[in-house]
């Protein structure tokens, strides 16, 4: 991560501390618990940055005094002999997106979906434009838009489980990957309501895909109850309550996310449509993609 992700990852910290006191039912502070073979004290550029939050609750394992902490064998989940232990945040990501859509309609942003192959098009979009801003958070689509065709921008594919498990309030993570399949991962996030936990996951460069492969549902599930057996009450992995599989392509980019203004002339260019093409118009526009898994 480079300096200019962490700070942003610093200004969503307290945006989501601001925002889990007037909406609970989007942003809670959780308790995290990430276990490893190998002692991860003091590793982590947020150590510090989680030490400021007020840590508000328990992860059952005795008392907690300082919000970022060495966490002892003797309470850890079996085949783990180190661990940390800190408090951060959660979201259920649906329900906060829905979130920032109703507050930009209260300030009346319209919002029209329109399909462009071209950049230019959407300086003059019927009921909007014309228009000399646009914000390009294309995604994946940032790779093949005129105008834009970033070759740095890649699919990642990610495959989550999601299961109904109300009992279960802490985050797991898993630092030590050797034993599994390369491109896997293992994390256990409670969303704030619904009683829903997410269970991962993958992460598969340049794989397009967006079946779910239950093969790797199922070891999703069986290296989750490692972690927490209390996502089936100590029943086994097969009782854990599935919802639904979860497979997405995370728009990643080769260097970090783009986040930059650039000024720019419209209607240049021999492979633009017709409806654009020629029509000379000095703009601008910020890129805003290939963010990845970070939402």
């Amino acid at each position: 991560m480079n300096k200019a992700e962490e700070e942003r990852e610093r200004a969503t910290f307290h945006h989501f501390d601001r925002l889990a006191e007037t909406h609970p039912e989007l942003v809670i502070r959780t308790p995290f618990l990430y276990v490893a073979s190998q002692d991860l004290y003091g590793q982590g550029w947020w150590k510090d940055l989680v030490r400021n939050a007020s840590l508000r609750s328990s992860l059952g394992l005795g008392s907690v005094n300082d919000q970022y902490r060495r966490v002892d064998k003797p309470d850890l989940p079996s085949g783990w002999n180190h661990g940390l232990a800190w408090e951060a945040f959660t979201l259920n990501a649906p329900l906060y997106l829905n979130y920032i859509a109703d507050k930009l309609k209260s300030h009346g942003v319209p919002f029209i979906r329109q399909r462009v192959s071209a950049l230019d098009e959407a300086y003059d979009i019927p009921g909007i434009g014309p228009v000399d801003l646009v914000i390009n958070a294309t995604g994946l689509g940032s790779q093949t838009l005129i105008g834009v065709q970033d070759s740095k921008v890649f699919p990642a594919r990610g495959q989550t489980v999601l299961v109904k498990a109300p009992n279960v309030k802490t985050n797991y993570g898993c630092r030590d990957q050797n034993f599994l399949p390369k491109g896997e991962s293992m994390y256990i996030i409670p969303r704030p309501s619904e009683g829903h936990v997410i269970l991962g996951g993958t992460f598969l460069p340049n794989v397009y895909s967006t079946l779910p492969d239950m093969e790797t549902a199922e070891r999703i599930l069986k290296n989750a109850y490692k972690l927490c057996p209390a996502l089936s009450h100590g029943q086994g992995w097969e009782k854990i309550e599935v919802v639904k599989h979860n497979v997405g392509l995370r728009p990643c980019r080769e260097g970090g996310a783009r986040i930059e203004l650039e000024e720019r002339i419209t209607g240049e260019g021999k492979l633009l449509p017709a409806s654009v093409k020629g029509k000379a118009r000095k703009v601008a526009v910020v890129h805003a993609y290939g963010i990845g898994p970070a939402g």
